[in-house]
């Protein structure tokens, strides 16, 4: 008696199935004696039988022994010693280690899985027809980045026209990423990601990068490490199952080799992989699932429930996922799983466009002739990143190209490309060219498209009165495994396809409800994926493209077209500009495009990803448009390519407002010389920046813009600005982030006293100038008659270095922004007024020097008594400037009638330059002075006061680091004569509490002070008490009392006084004495009188970091606290 169980407990049957179902040449009798003991029904008696070779014959007789016991199973071994006596009945596993058996299974696997994946069928492959997996399939670029957009799939997306943006810009990023990286550790974390899910449109090639993955897992070269084993989950199959299934059922329907084993495999969820194909294609509904019922992969339940559990990590919690799906349902995706790495697959670069032909073709020169003419065709090559795409042009073109060299020229549009192929389907494969056929199919076609429906059972097909039999051109079909039984059905070859048979059908129906149905239900949110159909229908409404599909006896709808112009605008409201325009593309018919755009006044594609073949749509249809108000591309980052298919029409739009990247020099100077032609009367605002070799390009043209404005940045940007600058009449000129040298700024001299129309801002940097070319450009900035100029002039050994900025300039981007919303609000006149008034919102003439010397200040103020500029604020600070250049100072300031500002500190003037600004203030009266920081002391506070007095309107006074002392103070209580100053700055003049009193003499005649600077000096704990009665009531915004020996002492005076002035924002007490006790009490004070818009900064006390932490964590946020350590 053989033994019926190995060592490993493995019953024989199961052991050695494989030779046995090799080795078992006469299956009938085998199954009388099966059926005769009741271990098949007739029913799987017949199945089996209908199976043509033995070896079919017992694997069916294997699939029904699942459901056996031990009992059976030794029932059925006997039948089989009886029967086939030749058949070997040792285990192998009696002489196999358990390792060895585990090896055995996995190698079988293995081996299966690579015979099922090496061969794929073309979509239109004949019976027989297969292809070589590794001869046809492309790498294909993928990046590791996830789109927050809620996309919804529009043709133009799902057909790849967006892709050769994205395949540019993507190419070198850091977020590419292969196939063997999907599941490699994250670069933050170094964890691996359990769930990784790659997502794409429609024909991007999702189910053949998972073919490959299962072919190069099971052929040892991918992944081979990480998992031991990998499952294929296809969402289409799993539609099918309407009986209960176990994880073990889905795994083993393609899978029964692993039945011996599938309890041990499983048992080590950590070396798994289930890949889930399709997820958008699933049916039913995840979101709701009950995953809480008990179970394990073993227990059977509802197909959604049991993969559900599986993805939700119910069962197999440590097993990994990769699941495919398109953008669509993505966010119902999310939903259900985790998911930690999103990648999207983008398609073919224009490399692997070419390897791809070369593939396809064989014939060298044949793919070449192809490729060369995907490249030259706009259209069809950019709808060859998409991979299926590719295929259908070189599948239309294979016989054709040679026979038909017209051919390439008639393929413009998706819906040429995709008639040729139904064409070529119709006339290879034998199909039957009865219209009725055809009407029949389209009818299908509609139905599904409109329900959602991408499977068909055989019965919707008969209710039609379409045989599946002569349908196979039009059909694949697919056989799914169901419990016990199998079940056929039926899909269009491609999702493109079923929706071109859709349209097909509405523009040829003589029921013209279809069409009107479809219009009308498009516009609304659960059916505007029918977007697709209408596409197809505006195309098709051409008769020349309907005809391509039939030759003789296809007429469109008599009414077609009046049903689609009728529908324009109504989706106006609805869709956006570029899926419209991309249907009015569709037609190729110049006079209804012509009447359909008189529709669109404005063409808004901002923020859109615009692939060559869109910007070939906007072309067409503002050519055939009498003119466009406005044609808006902001933020869709041209590339040359799509800028040079837009440059011919742009004359035709009254306002543009257009981004490009990738610019070459000659395309950026090509498109200035178009808009110089075109725009030379209007307003015009230019960007152009140099980034690492690359030229990005932004401008707006429209009437409505009040000022024209160039902004330069990247050293070889200006070659294009010497070229610009003179045509047109800019306001504004900024070359930003790199500086001229001496003959770039001779140039830049000429060009702008060439073209000095109105302009009243200049922004540029140079260096290694000499003398006099410094003083040609400071001659050419002061003649500007700008708004807040600024200029830096140093001198080092190689010559003058200058820096000119303009603080009060707008930016481009902005004022593109207030035009847009100008058009948006439709408050014209508001807009226009805000538009204009960026100009005007700082109307006060600057000027500001730094990094001088005495030398440079005369040369410099020589250039100015030439020029007579007006100014109303002038700064000198930070000069290390000294009394030898006071006479030169007091000579400009003697000129400048107007000054209101004069800033004079951070020198080394002493006290004798007061003595002499005295005669120079003579009639002025000016707003603020600053003279900080200049030496200065008591012995020149007469002529301080002698200043005040004649000051009259003085608003800023800034006295600060100098040392004046307590007497210096006490001296100025008298010079006040009616000023009301808002801001008063005494800090760091050895102030003492001797000083207490004058300052709150003075506090008490300045009723209007808001900024009060008492810092780095010497006060104490006395004069806050005496200051908190003089501020008692004042509006201060801002003190600061840091560094003054201040101590706890002192903390409820300061919080008395706090209180009093609730318009206080800022108070420094930094670099006291203060310890963590008083700090609460600054809290309470505050959270009493409910003001959280206080900044007390405490840094520089004696306060520890975890007194600091402590108070940071309490209840109320009533005011913020710096950092103190």
């Amino acid at each position: 008696m053989f033994p019926k169980r190995c060592k490993t407990g493995m019953h024989l049957v199961d052991q050695q199935r494989e030779m046995w179902i090799e080795r078992v040449s006469s299956v009938p009798p085998i199954l009388d004696s099966l059926l005769s003991q009741n271990l098949l029904s007739n029913e799987q008696y017949d199945e089996i039988l209908a199976e043509k070779t033995p070896a079919a014959q017992m694997r069916m007789v294997y699939k029904f022994s699942r459901a056996w016991g031990n009992a059976e199973k030794d029932i059925f071994l006997e039948i089989l010693r009886k029967k086939q006596p030749h058949l070997s009945f040792l285990h192998t596993s009696d002489h196999l280690s358990e390792g060895e058996v585990k090896n055995k299974i996995q190698t079988d696997y293995k081996e299966n899985t690579v015979n099922k994946y090496e061969k794929t069928r073309d979509y239109n492959s004949l019976q027989g027809e297969r292809v070589d997996l590794r001869d046809r399939y492309i790498r294909l670029q993928m990046i590791n980045k996830h789109h927050e957009e809620k996309e919804k799939e529009l043709q133009l997306k799902s057909r790849g026209e967006e892709y050769i943006e994205q395949m540019t810009k993507h190419a070198d990023e850091a977020t590419c990423i292969e196939v063997q990286d999907l599941f490699a550790p994250h670069k933050e974390d170094e964890r691996e990601p359990a769930t990784v899910v790659l997502h794409g449109p429609a024909g991007i090639g999702k189910t053949f990068t998972v073919n490959k993955i299962m072919m190069d897992w099971a052929s040892n070269n991918l992944f081979c490490d990480r998992f031991d084993y990998v499952f294929h989950l296809n969402c289409r199959d799993l539609n099918t199952c309407t009986n209960d299934v176990s994880l073990v059922d889905l795994i083993l329907n393609s899978a029964e080799e692993l039945q011996p084993a599938i309890e041990e495999i499983l048992a080590h969820p950590e070396k798994l992989l289930f890949i889930i194909d399709g997820f958008d294609e699933l049916k039913f509904s995840l979101n709701q699932v009950n995953v809480v019922i008990a179970g394990d992969w073993n227990t059977r339940h509802s197909v959604e429930i049991t993969l559900c559990r599986l993805l939700k990590k119910k069962i197999l919690s440590k097993s990994k996922l990769l699941i495919t799906t398109r953008a669509t349902a993505l966010e119902n995706l999310g939903r259900v799983v985790d998911v930690e790495r999103c990648v999207e697959i983008l398609g073919f670069s224009e490399g692997e466009i070419k390897e791809y032909v070369s593939k396809f073709y064989k014939d060298e020169q044949q793919a070449s002739v192809v490729f060369n003419y995907i490249a030259e065709n706009e259209a069809v090559f950019s709808m060859c990143f998409v991979p299926v795409v590719c295929w259908i042009v070189c599948s239309v073109m294979k016989d054709h190209l040679s026979h038909d060299e017209s051919l390439a020229k008639k393929l413009k549009t998706t819906t040429q490309i995709f008639a040729h192929f139904v064409n070529k389907l119709l006339k290879h494969h034998g199909a039957s060219e009865d219209s009725q056929i055809l009407h029949q199919v389209g009818l299908l076609a509609f139905r599904g498209v409109y329900k959602k429906q991408v499977l068909f059972e055989k019965q919707d097909l008969v209710e039609l009165s379409l045989d599946p039999a002569q349908c196979t051109t039009f059909f694949s079909k697919v056989i799914f495994k169901q419990e016990l039984d199998l079940k056929s059905m039926y899909h269009f070859l491609h999702l493109s396809i079923q929706e071109l048979f859709a349209a097909f059908f509405c523009a040829t129906s003589k029921d013209d409800k279809f069409v009107e149905n479809i219009l009308n239900e498009s516009m609304t949110a659960e059916r505007d994926h029918l977007i697709h159909v209408i596409r197809f229908l505006f195309g098709l409404s051409n008769v020349k493209t309907l005809k391509i599909i039939q030759d003789n006896f296809t007429e469109p709808s008599s009414v077609l077209r009046t049903q689609l112009e009728k529908w324009i605008p109504q989706a106006l409201c609805f869709y956006k500009d570029i899926e419209l325009l991309n249907c009015f593309y569709e037609t190729q018919d110049e006079e209804f495009v012509k009447c359909a755009m008189k529709n669109i006044n404005t063409i808004n594609v901002s923020q859109c990803h615009l692939s060559k073949s869109a910007c070939l749509a906007i072309r067409y249809c503002i050519e055939q448009s009498d003119q466009v108000d406005r044609l808006d591309a902001f933020g869709c980052q041209l590339g040359k390519e799509e800028v040079k298919i837009l440059l011919g029409v742009l004359p035709k739009c009254q306002s543009i407002i257009l981004s490009t990247e990738a610019q070459t020099t000659n395309t950026a100077l090509e498109m200035c010389e178009i808009l110089s032609a075109h725009c030379f009367s209007h307003y015009f605002n230019l960007w152009l920046e140099d980034s690492s070799g690359r030229m990005i390009f932004f401008f707006q043209i429209s009437k409505k813009n009040r000022f024209s404005s160039l902004y330069v940045t990247g050293s070889d940007s200006f070659n294009i600005c010497i070229k610009i600058i003179p045509k047109f009449k800019f306001n504004l000129i900024a070359f930003l982030d790199f500086r001229l040298g001496e003959e770039s700024t001779k140039h830049l001299i000429e060009m702008v006293k060439c073209s000095m129309y109105k302009l009243e801002y200049l922004s540029f940097s140079a260096e290694r100038l000499t003398l006099r070319t410094m003083e040609s450009a400071i001659s050419l900035l002061l003649g500007i008659k700008g708004r807040d100029l600024q200029l830096d002039i140093s001198r080092a050994l190689d010559g003058f270095t200058l820096i000119s900025g303009n603080k009060g300039a707008p930016h481009i981007l902005s004022c593109m922004m207030d035009n847009e919303n100008e058009e948006k609000d439709n408050k014209n006149v508001e807009a226009e007024n805000k538009t204009k008034g960026v100009l005007d919102r700082d109307t006060n003439p600057r000027l500001t020097l730094t990094g001088l010397n005495d030398e440079s200040m005369k040369q410099i103020c020589d250039t100015m008594k030439k020029e007579h500029s007006v100014l109303h604020t002038l700064s000198l600070s930070a000069n290390g400037l000294t009394e030898a250049c006071v006479p030169d100072i007091c000579m400009i300031l003697a000129m400048q009638t107007s000054l209101k500002h004069l800033e004079l500190g951070n020198n080394h003037f002493g006290d004798t330059v007061v003595k002499q600004l005295c005669t120079a203030f003579n009639g002025r009266q000016l707003e603020a002075l600053n003279l900080s920081a200049n030496g200065l002391t008591e012995a020149c506070v007469p002529d301080i006061c002698m200043i005040l007095a004649m000051q009259t309107s003085l608003k800023h006074l800034e006295l600060g680091n100098n040392h004046l002392g307590d007497s210096g103070v006490k001296q100025l209580c008298t010079a006040f004569n009616g000023q009301q100053l808002e801001a008063l700055n005494l800090s760091a003049n050895n102030l003492t509490e001797a000083c207490a009193p004058d300052i709150c003499m003075i506090l008490a005649m300045q009723t209007s002070l808001k900024h009060l600077e008492l810092g780095n000096n010497h006060l104490g704990d006395t004069v806050v008490k005496q200051l908190c009665t003089a501020l008692n009531g004042r509006q201060l915004e801002s003190l600061s009392l840091a560094d003054n020996n201040l101590t706890d002492s002192c903390v409820m005076d300061l919080c008395k006084m706090l209180n009093s002035m609730e318009s206080l924002r800022l108070v420094n007490l930094e670099n006291n004495s203060f310890t963590g006790e008083s700090a609460p009490s600054f809290i309470k004070s505050r959270r009493d009188y409910h003001c959280d818009r206080m900044v007390v900064k405490l840094s520089g006390n004696q306060i520890s970091k975890q007194q600091v932490e402590s108070l940071e964590k309490m209840p109320w946020n009533i005011w913020k606290i710096c950092k103190l350590l």
